[in-house]
């Protein structure tokens, strides 16, 4: 349909065409994940989860600039992450607990995630 529509175009005038790949955004399991991974963070260290997020955010995302009232703000958000991008974000949250906090946030496929998620799945 579009080739069709796009032979059908004036050839006098000019026109700018473009395709982007449409990525799903992160998914529901991925979502799970990362509040599981912020709950064992914040029992380990004593951190609000919420506060977690936004330092993480902030840590790990490249902002948005956004124009308020004519000042522009730094918005920073996990929202349009497609599962790649969310994939790469919990990656580096991974790796920070691992280096930094000397917490193992497991995935779902690994070894001991039956019971890092019986531990902290009543944590939520």
């Amino acid at each position: 349909m579009v080739i069709s529509y796009i032979q059908r175009l004036d050839i006098k005038k000019l026109f700018t065409v473009e395709v982007i790949e449409k990525k799903p955004i992160r998914s529901i399991s991925q979502n799970r994940l990362y509040r599981l991974w912020l709950t064992c963070i914040s029992f380990e260290t004593g951190n609000d989860p919420d506060d977690l997020h936004d330092y993480f955010k902030r840590k790990f995302l490249e902002p948005e600039i956004i124009c308020i009232f004519g000042v522009e703000e730094k918005k920073y958000t996990t929202t349009k992450l497609n599962t790649t991008q969310f994939k790469y974000y919990l990656d580096r949250i991974q790796a920070f607990a691992a280096t930094d906090l000397q917490i193992t946030l497991p995935e779902p496929e690994s070894q001991n995630w039956d019971e890092f998620y019986k531990y902290y799945c009543d944590k939520l």
